[in-house]
C-alpha cells in the first residue's frame, strides 16, 4: 500500500463539480450527490491521518538512532525465555531495517527528509483536488514544485551519488 495511492484515492471521493443545474456531484461518480455525511466523515478521520502521517514520521526520525535501533533487546532481562528473546531480536531486526530504509538516502542530519516528501505529495494532490479552474491549478501546483526544488537545491538533503556506487 502507497500513502500516495491512498490519499488520490481519498481526494477523489471528496472532489465535486456543479452540473450546471444548480446540483454538486462527484467527479469521479456523477450520480452521487456531494457533501453527504460520509463525505464529512471521511473528512474528519481520513484526511487529519493523512496530514498527521507525515508528520508523525517526521517527529520519529528526529530521535536519536539509538532510540530507535532498541538495543539491548538481547540479554536476558529478568529470566526471560529464549523464544521470548529470539521474538523480540526479530522484531528489532525488522525495525532496523525499516529504518535504515527511511534514513538511509539521507544525510544523517536530514533523516527526518522523508516526511518532507510526503508532504509536497499530498499538497500537490491537494491541489490537485480542490482547485477547479486547470490554468490555475496546473500554474500553483509549478510554482510550488519550483518551491520545493529550490528546497531541495538549497539543503541537499541525499547522500553523496558515490555512497551509491554512481
Amino acid at each position: 500500500f502507497r500513502c500516495k495511492n491512498v490519499t488520490q484515492t481519498t481526494m477523489q471521493l471528496l472532489r465535486c463539480t456543479n452540473t450546471g443545474e444548480g446540483q454538486n456531484v462527484l467527479v469521479a461518480a456523477a450520480t452521487v450527490k456531494c457533501f453527504q455525511p460520509w463525505q464529512y466523515a471521511l473528512i474528519f478521520s481520513v484526511v487529519p491521518l493523512l496530514v498527521l502521517f507525515p508528520l508523525g514520521l517526521f517527529f520519529i526520525t528526529r530521535l536519536q538512532p539509538s532510540v530507535l535501533d532498541s538495543k539491548g533487546v538481547q540479554q536476558n532481562n529478568g529470566g526471560s525465555k529464549p523464544s521470548q528473546i529470539e521474538a523480540k531480536s526479530r522484531k528489532v531486526v525488522y525495525w532496523k531495517a525499516v529504518w535504515a530504509s527511511i534514513r538511509s538516502p539521507f544525510k544523517a542530519q536530514l533523516a527526518w527528509w522523508e516526511s518532507v516528501l510526503i508532504l509536497r505529495r499530498l499538497l500537490l494532490i491537494l491541489l490537485h483536488t480542490f482547485i477547479k479552474n486547470a490554468f490555475s491549478r496546473s500554474l500553483i501546483m509549478a510554482l510550488m514544485c519550483c518551491a520545493f526544488f529550490c528546497m531541495h537545491w538549497i539543503v541537499q538533503p541525499f547522500q553523496l551519488f558515490s555512497a551509491f556506487g554512481f
